[in-house]
């Protein structure tokens, strides 16, 4: 990831409040809203430690994925429909949770719980840094292009893992 420093210090740099888990698409994403452009290379190959920081099966690496997936959508999000979004997506964390449950798997479960937990004692901060940025920005955050599909469907109904075989799937 190659950031222009003006850029990345412009939105104060990665957010504290983050340990791991998503905090390089909280950065693009203030970024974004600033007016800043964020490309990809196709062609690039990326090589990524997975389970690096924590593997798959600790629980602290469920909390971080719950906890600042929820953070990241009420700092950044594009404003209408948000109290929506916020709410799909706690019902899909919902579902997932007793997914966890169900498979045996309690420590998950309570991760997502505590997730959720720690979402809503993070509010009045969470809602101050929005706050802030749409003052930075002087009006109302870049309206993204939203998938019209559901992902959670091709994930694990049609078990599709990919975005490219989900095009190819929506474009027969």
């Amino acid at each position: 990831m190659f950031v222009r420093s003006s850029h990345f210090w412009e939105v104060d740099g990665f957010d504290k409040d983050y340990f791991a888990h998503m905090e390089e698409i909280d950065l693009c994403w203030r970024m974004k809203n600033l007016g800043h452009k964020i490309y990809v290379e196709p062609k690039s190959t990326v090589y990524h430690v997975g389970g690096g920081t924590l593997n798959k099966i600790n629980p602290k690496k469920t909390f971080l994925n719950f906890r600042n997936n929820l953070v990241t959508l009420l700092k950044n999000s594009y404003s209408r429909y948000l109290v929506i979004k916020i709410i799909y997506r706690m019902i899909l964390d919902a579902v997932a949770a007793f997914k966890f449950l169900i498979e045996g798997n309690g420590k998950h479960f309570f991760a997502v719980i505590k997730a959720h937990t720690k979402f809503y004692m993070m509010l009045p901060s969470t809602l101050k840094k929005r706050t802030l940025m749409k003052k930075k920005i002087g009006f109302e955050f870049t309206k993204t292009s939203i998938f019209q599909s559901n992902i959670v469907y091709f994930h694990f109904i049609k078990r599709i893992k990919t975005f490219s075989e989900i095009e190819k799937h929506l474009n027969k």
